[in-house]
């Protein structure tokens, strides 16, 4: 007799997440799937029945929020443009707060990063057109990098702080990429020295 799928899907999802509590106290190679059994109150067939390994359901996750990020980031792409970057930088954030505390997980406990590499490489695919030709490949290279690396700081900044940063963050944030921190730091001094 087969179980019901709604058996089958809560039995899975019992099981990933006890992994996923696990893996916020324990790099994934140190889970082992006793570990995961004990926790989610299974036999360890029950596990083989819905998964390989430990790792299998890393990347089930890893899939998912990298499914979810490149739909958002292509939303945005669609529907807001570039044109406008404060706009941008808002649905962004808003989109990676969403996902803050999963995204920043992975990045912790992927292996070997993997998860920013995809995510990079996804995000990299889709913002290379938005450049046109007024750049050159190693300049839209560079650009993209700065662009990541400031996505990954904002993801690390709004873990430890609540939604309501969001509007701040994101006015320092297109204040930085349109004057630079240069620019930035020398208004501060001129606005202390009056």
């Amino acid at each position: 007799m087969k179980k019901q799928p709604e058996l089958t899907d809560a039995t899975r999802q019992l099981i990933a997440d006890a992994f996923w509590d696990l893996l916020k106290d324990h790099p994934v190679d140190r889970i082992t799937v006793a570990m995961v059994v004990e926790r989610a109150h299974v036999h360890r067939s029950t596990f083989y029945r819905y998964y390989h390994d430990v790792f299998e359901i890393l990347e089930q996750y890893e899939a998912e929020t990298l499914d979810t990020m490149i739909e958002q980031f292509q939303w945005i792409v669609d529907h807001v443009g570039v044109t406008d970057l404060g706009e941008v930088i808002r649905h962004l954030e808003s989109a990676l707060y969403q996902k803050k505390d999963t995204i920043l997980l992975l990045r912790l406990r992927s292996v070997d990063g993997r998860f920013i590499r995809m995510l990079k490489l996804e995000m990299k695919e889709r913002c290379f057109p938005l450049f046109g030709d007024s750049y050159t490949e190693m300049e839209q290279d560079f650009l993209f990098e700065h662009f990541f690396s400031m996505i990954l700081t904002n993801m690390s900044y709004l873990s430890q702080h609540d939604e309501g940063v969001i509007d701040t963050m994101r006015v320092l944030t297109e204040q930085l990429m349109k004057n630079g921190i240069y620019s930035m730091i020398e208004k501060a001094k001129s606005d202390l020295s009056v």
